[in-house]
């Protein structure tokens, strides 16, 4: 009797539009990239001119909506540091290039379009308005491109995690 190998119960590990099957995924995942950015782009031009701008330090509830000008890091650290926040952001952007240059492996991971989406997402924020554009408030302030570096990193955590073997 053959025995089955159970499937991750990640649903976004499971589509194939994500992961290494060939020419078509070759020829998708630019998709993929340009869609989520799109994405990123459009709720970044909504929140401009949709939403009041929050003053730093402002009390609000823990799920809101309001524009706050990011002008650190993650959970805006650096702030103030501009040219050092714009060669961190250009250098996590050549990491990511390069490991994909040098890894077939890492280049067909299912998380690498919505990791490059997010990287390009807030740093042509950085480079045309010197901030990113954080528009959602969780506790802390944050954008969609945010989201799509976490679920990135995550989608290839999990990768890594499921094939040890290394990249």
């Amino acid at each position: 009797m053959r025995r089955v190998r159970r499937q991750a119960p990640y649903a976004l590990m499971n589509l194939k539009i994500f992961g290494p099957i060939g020419p078509i995924a070759r020829s998708v995942r630019p998709l993929v990239f340009a869609l989520f950015l799109l994405l990123d782009r459009a709720a970044k031009f909504w929140a401009m001119s949709s939403l009041a701008r929050q003053p730093d330090g402002a009390r609000r509830a823990f799920l809101s909506l309001g524009l706050y000008f990011n002008r650190g890091i993650s959970f805006s650290l650096l702030g103030g540091h501009d040219r050092l926040v714009l060669l961190a952001s250009l250098a996590g952007l050549a990491v990511i290039s390069l490991a994909c240059a040098r890894s077939e492996k890492i280049r067909t991971m299912r998380g690498i379009p919505l990791l490059y989406a997010g990287a390009v997402g807030n740093l042509s924020d950085r480079l045309a308005y010197g901030y990113v554009i954080d528009w959602i408030y969780v506790g802390l302030h944050i954008n969609l491109a945010d989201v799509w570096l976490c679920a990135g990193c995550a989608l290839i955590a999990a990768e890594l995690a499921k094939s040890p073997e290394r990249a």
